[in-house]
């Protein structure tokens, strides 16, 4: 990523975009000097469920965001179960871990700062682990923000399956979210399954009675 942003090109990353805070830094300080387009690959901030979400929040329908809770889960335990999946079970680097939450529970992470704005300040975290791997397989965070509000946030990587939509893949697939964002006029809430793409429901409900879906 710094080498191409020194040449003067767009990055676009696949999350997420380093392990090491100091390589963060100097990324983010290389943006500002370049002025290049800098995105991470978490493509579920840009679904169209995400861009409404978003606009409700940033004009107000909820009021002013107060506490937000959010799940995520995935039927991942054949890849962080397994020894032999080391990029995804052995951390690497400064990395003090490897799992669930490095690999799948920041899209959630994102998705949230994506609709809402809320700026982190403070975090306490906690996880178990898998006996065989050492990975994270569940996971609980609860995050301070700048302006007051709360970010509860958990994970689970050990969901039953189904199997897989790819002719020859024997992997189950599921991955299921439910979110909510609560403010002080209202609330919004997202809940939905991967596998089943006509799953996703994302609602508004304000204080004074009024009812939106998208």
């Amino acid at each position: 990523g710094l080498a191409a942003l020194s040449a003067g090109c767009h990055v676009f990353m696949e999350k997420p975009m380093t392990v090491d805070m100091r390589e963060a830094e100097v990324l983010m300080d290389a943006v500002s000097r370049t002025g290049k387009l800098f995105m991470v690959n978490n493509t579920a901030n840009w679904r169209p469920q995400t861009q409404k979400a978003h606009e409700w929040v940033s004009a107000g329908r909820i009021g002013a965001v107060q506490h937000v809770s959010c799940y995520m889960g995935n039927a991942l335990h054949w890849l962080l179960e397994d020894p032999a999946n080391v990029g995804w079970v052995r951390p690497s680097g400064t990395m003090v871990g490897n799992g669930f939450a490095w690999g799948q529970l920041s899209h959630t992470l994102a998705w949230v700062l994506r609709v809402t704005g809320l700026v982190p300040a403070s975090v306490v975290a906690d996880m178990n682990h898998s006996e065989k791997t050492g990975a994270d397989l569940y996971d609980a965070a609860i995050i301070r923000c700048t302006s007051g509000a709360l970010i509860c946030i958990q994970g689970v990587g050990t969901l039953a399956g189904y199997k897989s939509q790819q002719d020859g893949d024997t992997r189950p697939a599921n991955k299921e979210a439910e979110h909510r964002i609560f403010g002080s006029e209202g609330y919004l809430s997202y809940n939905g399954r991967d596998t089943v793409k006509e799953s996703g429901s994302l609602t508004l409900r304000r204080n004074d009675g009024v009812t939106e879906e998208h």
